[in-house]
């Protein structure tokens, strides 16, 4: 939403996001910019959390595109 109701409020431990299938990731638009999504890859396989940003294309101009952040094992 572009108009929150309400701040985010974590006390005492940590924020957790719900792990969600890529079939329901939504499209990274204007609207969409500072969405977090967290990909579950399943057994076997990395999770992905994703971040909506804004960007400047290989043309030069702006535009939206997912940051991602893949899980590894050490």
């Amino acid at each position: 939403t572009t108009t929150p109701t309400q701040k985010l409020d974590i006390v005492g431990g940590g924020m957790r996001l719900q792990r969600q299938a890529v079939a329901n990731k939504p499209i990274c638009d204007p609207n969409a910019v500072g969405t977090i999504w967290l990909t579950s890859a399943g057994v076997g396989a990395n999770d992905k959390l994703e971040i909506c940003m804004l960007g400047i294309g290989s043309g030069g101009s702006p535009g939206t595109q997912w940051m991602t952040l893949v899980a590894t094992s050490t």
